[in-house]
């Protein structure tokens, strides 16, 4: 598979351990892809100033997929896809209907409907944070408050405790088809703009880049990875993925030492 030209990994349970850290394996590997020629995309659900923190940490050089396609990077130039307003409008008012979570997400300025939640919000990471990637967050508004002043969303991460509430507020909003829904996790989901997904940036991406599908390896260990791996030749899952992730792959590699996208990319040959 001397044919790669780019790889694109997930970040958490792929690319990154649950500490926070980075084999030093996969950043060695990375790097040595860089060195080749080769492009390397961090392809995440994390809002951009977090992805990029991580890509730094690695080289500069690796660039970014973030918030599920709402925000990425090619050829020296950020590109934004944002919500709609209208559709943002219309998720706000259901989700006070059905007393839902929702925490909506621009490059810098992040808005909730409840207060302060360091587990979805990123004010904290500040320190870490390039200077001209700070965030900062606006919780516990009213819906109205959130229709008005929440603008440039990139991604929207929904919350409830009850998996049915989730439930019956993901048909309606999948229902009215305004957006594009992915899967996060049993009582929480990801909301993009209308026919945006890591895949569908990442195919984006491809085009501008020249790129086939047989030339990109793609390595993930989630649901929110399918689409993702639907635009790569050659798809890798860890070791820790479920079951149906790794059935839809063409490898598995082991990472219960967080070295498996290391692996996958000595697989592939690189």
């Amino acid at each position: 598979m001397n044919n790669i030209h780019l790889l694109a990994t997930d970040i958490d349970g792929t690319l990154m351990q649950a500490d926070g850290s980075i084999a030093a394996a996969n950043i060695e590997a990375i790097r040595r892809c860089l060195k080749k020629g080769v492009f390397v995309y961090l392809v995440t659900g994390r809002p951009y100033s977090f992805a990029r923190m991580i890509a730094d940490r690695i080289h500069p050089d690796v660039q970014v997929v973030a918030a599920n396609g709402g925000i990425y990077e090619c050829n020296g130039t950020c590109i934004e896809q944002p919500i709609d307003p209208s559709a943002i409008a219309f998720l706000v008012t259901r989700a006070e209907n059905c007393g839902v979570s929702l925490f909506l997400k621009g490059k810098h300025d992040y808005y909730a409907n409840v207060p302060y939640d360091p587990r979805f919000l990123y004010d904290d990471l500040n320190p870490f944070f390039r200077k001209d990637l700070q965030v900062r967050s606006f919780p516990d508004l009213s819906a109205q408050q959130l229709i008005e002043q929440a603008h440039d969303i990139l991604k929207i991460l929904t919350f409830h405790e009850d998996g049915a509430v989730m439930q019956k507020y993901r048909r309606l909003i999948e229902n009215a088809d305004l957006v594009t829904v992915t899967d996060y996790r049993p009582i929480s989901f990801d909301i993009t703009a209308k026919g945006v997904d890591k895949g569908s940036t990442l195919q984006t991406i491809c085009q501008m880049l020249h790129l086939s599908k047989d030339q990109v390896i793609a390595c993930g260990d989630a649901n929110n990875d399918q689409a993702m791996f639907a635009c790569a030749g050659w798809r890798v899952a860890m070791s820790n993925a479920s079951s149906a992730i790794q059935e839809m792959c063409d490898a598995v590699v082991d990472n219960q030492d967080g070295a498996g996208v290391a692996r996958a990319i000595q697989q592939c040959g690189i």
